[in-house]
C-alpha cells in the first residue's frame, strides 16, 4: 500500500479570500482545525504516515503548527515552493526522489470522509494508473471547474465488476463541459500509480512548467496513458468564503467535531449541531445554532441568535444581535444568500 501523501499546502490564487489578512489560506478554519490539518487527519486516518508538505512562501507558520500541534508518529518533509517555481518542478523533483505510488491532496480540496480509502482501494486493483477523484455535484460557489467526460457504456470488457474501474475510464479531460456526455467535476484529489510517478519522473519541460495537478493529468493523458477516476458523491473545493461556511456545515453534519468546549450560562439555548472552541464568552439568554463555529476568544452577546454561521477568533456578535449564513471576521460580517 502507499505509504506517503503530498499535501500541496500552497495558497491557491483562485482561493478568493477576504479572510487572509491575518492568517495564510491554507491555515483558515475547519471546525476548530486549519484546512492543511483537517485534510491530513483523514490520510492520517487511512493509514498514511510519510508526508510531504509543499509550503508556500507566505505559509511558513503551517509548518510550526504542524510540528507542534499534529500526531508525533508521523514522519513530515517540508518543501519550499517559491512563487517563480511552477508547481510540475516540485513535484517531478518529488517523483525522483520518492519513486513509488503517493496520494496527492491540495489543502483546499474536499469531500467525502472516506475518499482517500477508496482510492487506496482502486490502486490495489489498478496499481500503474494515475485515478483522480470527481463527482457530478460541487458544493463550490465557485464555476471554476475541470472535467473529465466518461464514456456512458464502456466498449472494453470489466475483469473485475466489482472494482468499477473499467466503467470510469476517462476518455476526456476538459475545462469546461462536453454536451451529452457523463462529465464529473475534477478535484486535486489523486492517486499516482506507478506509471504516472515514472512519468513525472522524467517529465518534458513542458509539464514541468504547469501549474497545477490537472494540466499536468492533461499532459500524462495526452500521451495515451490510462487515467481513471475514482466517482464520490459530491466534491467541495474551497475557493470563497461562503465554501468555507459550507464545509463547516458539512464538518458539523458529522458531529465528530460537534463538541461545546467552553462553560456556558444554563440560559444559553444550543440547537445542534454547534462546535464552540475552548475560550469562548456567550452571553445569558442566547441561542445558539444550528450549524454554528465559534472559534476560540470569539464572543456572543446576550440574547444573540446565530444560525449557520463562523465567528472568528477575537470577534463578537452584539446583544441581540439575530446573525445568519454569515462569517463575522475582526473586519466585518460577511453574509451569504
Amino acid at each position: 500500500m502507499p505509504h506517503t501523501a503530498i499535501i500541496i499546502a500552497v495558497g491557491s490564487h483562485t482561493h478568493e479570500s477576504a479572510l487572509i489578512y491575518n492568517r495564510p489560506r491554507t491555515m483558515l478554519p475547519a471546525l476548530g482545525k486549519p484546512l492543511v490539518v483537517r485534510i491530513m487527519n483523514r490520510l492520517y486516518r487511512s493509514g498514511i504516515r510519510d508526508y510531504v508538505v509543499i509550503l508556500g512562501e507566505k505559509e511558513g507558520n503551517v509548518a510550526n503548527h504542524i510540528n507542534q500541534k499534529w500526531v508525533s508518529d508521523a514522519n513530515i518533509e517540508y518543501i519550499l515552493k517559491r512563487d517563480t517555481v511552477p508547481l510540475g518542478r516540485i513535484l517531478s523533483q518529488i517523483a525522483n526522489e520518492h519513486p513509488h505510488p503517493m496520494l496527492v491532496v491540495s489543502y483546499n480540496d474536499f469531500t467525502h470522509a472516506h475518499l482517500s480509502d477508496r482510492l487506496l482501494k482502486y490502486h490495489q486493483i489498478s496499481p500503474d494508473d494515475l485515478i483522480l477523484a470527481g463527482s457530478q455535484e460541487s458544493l463550490s460557489a465557485s464555476q471554476q471547474h475541470r472535467y473529465a467526460s466518461l464514456p456512458a457504456i464502456t466498449d472494453k470488457p470489466i475483469q473485475d465488476p466489482s472494482s468499477q474501474l473499467a466503467a470510469d475510464s476517462i476518455v476526456l479531460l476538459a475545462k469546461t463541459p462536453t454536451p451529452n456526455t457523463p462529465n464529473l467535476i475534477l478535484g486535486d484529489t489523486a492517486m499516482w500509480g506507478r506509471r504516472f510517478v515514472a512519468f513525472l519522473a522524467e517529465a518534458p519541460e513542458a509539464t514541468c512548467r504547469r501549474h497545477n495537478l490537472f494540466d499536468i493529468a492533461a499532459d500524462y493523458f495526452a500521451l495515451d496513458h490510462v487515467v481513471r477516476v475514482a466517482r464520490t458523491s459530491w466534491t467541495l473545493k474551497v475557493q470563497t468564503d461562503q465554501d468555507l461556511l459550507t464545509l463547516n456545515r458539512h464538518l458539523l453534519t458529522e458531529e465528530t467535531d460537534a463538541h461545546i468546549l467552553s462553560e456556558l450560562p444554563y440560559t444559553v439555548h444550543i440547537r445542534p449541531p454547534v462546535r464552540i472552541d475552548p475560550g469562548v464568552n456567550v452571553g445569558q439568554g442566547a441561542t445558539i445554532g444550528p450549524y454554528v463555529y465559534l472559534e476560540k476568544g470569539s464572543s456572543v452577546g446576550r440574547q444573540a441568535h446565530v444560525r449557520n454561521t463562523i465567528v472568528l477568533e477575537n470577534c463578537f456578535i452584539e446583544a441581540g444581535a439575530s446573525i445568519e449564513n454569515t462569517i463575522v471576521s475582526s473586519r466585518k460580517h460577511h453574509q451569504f444568500s
